[in-house]
Formats: C-alpha cells, sequence, structure tokens
C-alpha cells in the first residue's frame, strides 16, 4: 500500500537508487555497468505530474562494471579515457528534464538535456511511479520511480568501437527520494 505523499522537493537516496547502463557486448551478451556517485533533485507533485522536474548529475568517473582486471583498471580506462566516457576532460554528467508528458496512470515521458562528454542533446526517458510513503523507519517522506531510456553513443561522441559494439546504450534509473 502506497501512501499519497504531499508535493515539494526531494532528493534521492542514493543508498536506495542506481544508474546502471547496459550495452551488448560484441552482439552477444548484455553488459552492464553501474554509476556510484551521483546526485538528483525532484520536484514533485502528485496533482500535476506535468509540472514535475528532476535534474540529476553522475561523476563519470565512478563507472564500476563486474570486470575482473585481468588486462588492467578497466573501470578506471572506460571512466576517464577519452575513446571512452572522458571522464578526466568531462568529469560530470547532467540531466535536467524540461517536460513530463504522462502516458498512464503512474507512467509519463519524462524529456530532457542530457549533457555528457562536453555535448548535450534531448533524451526522453520512460518513467514509472512506484509509489510513495509518508513514513519510513527514519521519519523520512519518500517517493519512487523507475525510468528507462536509450542513448544513441554517437551523438555525444562516443564512437570508437563502433561495429563491434552497437550504437544503443539502455539506461536503467531507480531512484528512491526523500521530501528535502
Amino acid at each position: 500500500m502506497h501512501d499519497r505523499v504531499p508535493a515539494g522537493r526531494y532528493v534521492a537516496d542514493t543508498d536506495h537508487s542506481s544508474v546502471v547502463f547496459r550495452i551488448k557486448h560484441l552482439g552477444l551478451a548484455g553488459y552492464l555497468g553501474r554509476f556510484t556517485r551521483f546526485s538528483a533533485a525532484l520536484d514533485f507533485d502528485p496533482d500535476e505530474p506535468e509540472r514535475m522536474r528532476v535534474e540529476a548529475e553522475i561523476e563519470v568517473a565512478s563507472v564500476d562494471t563486474a570486470y575482473s582486471g585481468k588486462h588492467g583498471d578497466w573501470n578506471a580506462k572506460l571512466g576517464t579515457d577519452p575513446d571512452w566516457l572522458d571522464g578526466a576532460r568531462n568529469p560530470i554528467a547532467r540531466f535536467a528534464s524540461s517536460t513530463v508528458v504522462r502516458t498512464g496512470d503512474a507512467s509519463a515521458d519524462v524529456a530532457g538535456d542530457f549533457t555528457f562528454r562536453g555535448a548535450t542533446h534531448p533524451v526522453t526517458l520512460a518513467a514509472t511511479y512506484n509509489g510513495g510513503l509518508l513514513k519510513d523507519q527514519f521519519d523520512r517522506t519518500l517517493v519512487g520511480f523507475s525510468a528507462r531510456g536509450t542513448l544513441r553513443r554517437s551523438l555525444w561522441g562516443l564512437t570508437s568501437y563502433l561495429g563491434p559494439l552497437p550504437e544503443e546504450v539502455e539506461l536503467l534509473i531507480e531512484g528512491e527520494f526523500a521530501k528535502a
């Protein structure tokens, strides 16, 4: 059972949220990575979801994969190398929503600008409202969302290894937000 929670500013509880990407490795299997350092804020309005806004920042070099390291520190290379995520020159990726369009009782398309690797392009995330809780064990008011989207790597200049690796990368986001 979910509670009806009040409108207001909410911030991500990063202990209970995740930002994950999935890309097909050589067309064989979905390869997963996650970012361990990020922040997000949400202007939540249950009565007018179209007015909601979300802003998020990801520390690009905080990427973590399940790679064993048998050929070096892959996470460090992936996170900082200009052929990959380029976090040394562009340490922060940002998303700022511009519009929210309801697609169902608990779902919406959230469109906005995504800045990554020094370039900004529009992105649309399919979001689902998972509910709210008026009071958790720490006396916090919480709301939860899931979101998915697809990025075309070449839009952000990430063209290394196109061909063996696909153009599209799937984003999977789970967000638990506490009232500020």
